[in-house]
């Protein structure tokens, strides 16, 4: 919280506009993809290390989220859901 009200305070913006996302092998696919479309950079250790490592992980990250549409994980998952609690349609 600190850093994203320093982060904040220095762009000028609302805190509610930052979020702070620390970079690992364990970042989920969705952070890291909204981090790649739409975030900025305001600190590395090292110059570049950021974008790296965020395209590395954002190869990984799309080509799981074209193979689970493709194959209706989501879907699938769902109607397992429906079945198992008994919601909704039969599926």
């Amino acid at each position: 919280l600190r850093v994203a009200l320093a982060v904040a305070d220095a762009l000028g913006v609302d805190w509610s506009q930052v979020d702070v996302v620390e970079a690992g092998p364990d970042t989920p696919c969705p952070i890291v993809l909204d981090a790649w479309r739409r975030g900025r950079v305001v600190y590395e250790a090292r110059g570049g290390a950021a974008r790296e490592w965020l395209l590395a992980r954002v190869l990984v990250c799309e080509d799981y989220r074209l193979a689970a549409e493709r194959l209706g994980v989501l879907e699938a998952a769902v109607r397992a859901v429906r079945r198992r609690w008994g919601v909704g349609g039969t599926g």
